[in-house]
């Protein structure tokens, strides 16, 4: 091989991994809209690293993704000593691997850049409107006489992960994403069986709303669930099933709040705001809704 075909190919090989990153990433955004992080272990010793995955997908399960700084405006981490930009490297994935020497509550935020999203068909728009019980929406729609298909949205998303180092102690607090959760009590050292979580839209907390809770449950069990057919037998393939995923509604109350069972399991507090665009939002990206999302995700395995 001549010198210059063997640096092309070292080139490609090198460059390749990141286009097929981006392009998944940028794939997965049209058809998928929740995004949070899931640390790997949401319970590490001081001076330990917190590895934490950007998850994007639906009802508590989606694909991680690599860190690309274009499609985070936002990606910080929080204690009481300090509150700082992460720092991620380009491809890092986990997206987030940082060492935290103190004990505490560490909290871990993200805000994305700004996606849009082109509906093909009425149907892909009610599928998404009924999923997160926002049946308000489409009157809305009817009412403004939009088109039933090829329309734009635009949407934004925001996450939050609490992770417990040493002791844990602390409190949760408002970071200022657009669409934030706030527990009200700390997971990792509270005693009461409920777990108290707040919701804001701008800093203001939004009331009778519905949320959507979602648990994932550790099983142990190995369960039947495929046959296979050979020569001479019938043979069945083992599947070991690590999570179970369960989901409920929830609505927040008059103080913008919902109580959780603190149930063992990892948990997920999804929440979506939809408005009208602004002018000029309607005039850069020809959109005609605005979707922001939040999400939150602790654990009470222990």
């Amino acid at each position: 091989m001549t010198p210059l075909k063997h640096s092309l190919n070292n080139y490609v090989n090198f460059l390749l991994p990141w286009v097929i990153v981006t392009f998944a990433l940028n794939s997965n955004l049209l058809v998928a809209h929740e995004m949070w992080i899931e640390p790997l272990d949401f319970t590490i010793k001081p001076k330990d690293k917190i590895f934490a995955h950007n998850k994007v997908g639906q009802n508590f399960k989606g694909n991680s993704y690599a860190y690309l700084d274009k499609n985070f405006k936002h990606l910080n981490i929080h204690q009481e000593k300090f509150d700082r930009p992460v720092k991620s490297r380009l491809g890092d994935k986990p997206f987030i691997q940082e060492t935290i020497n103190d004990a505490g509550l560490v909290i871990l935020s993200a805000i994305s850049n700004g996606n849009t999203l082109t509906y093909k068909s009425e149907e892909q728009f009610r599928k998404f409107i009924s999923a997160e019980k926002l049946n308000w929406v489409f009157k809305e729609h009817k009412k403004r006489r939009l088109p039933s298909k090829g329309f734009t949205e635009t949407f934004i998303r925001s996450a939050k992960s609490l992770v417990k180092v040493g002791h844990g102690k602390g409190e949760d607090r408002k970071i200022g994403l657009p669409l934030e959760w706030v527990l009200q009590n700390n997971p990792y050292t509270t005693n009461e069986k409920k777990i108290v979580a707040c919701l804001y839209w701008q800093g203001e907390k939004v009331i009778d709303k519905p949320v959507h809770i979602f648990n994932k449950t550790p099983v142990e069990s190995v369960s039947l669930n495929k046959k296979q057919n050979t020569k001479n037998k019938t043979a069945y393939v083992l599947s070991n099933r690590k999570y179970q995923v369960t989901d409920t509604f929830l609505t927040t109350d008059d103080s913008g709040c919902v109580s959780i069972a603190r149930n063992k399991g990892i948990h997920l507090l999804n929440a979506v705001k939809m408005i009208e665009p602004s002018d000029t939002v309607k005039n850069e990206s020809n959109a005609v809704w605005e979707s922001t999302w939040g999400s939150l995700t602790y654990s009470t395995i222990e």
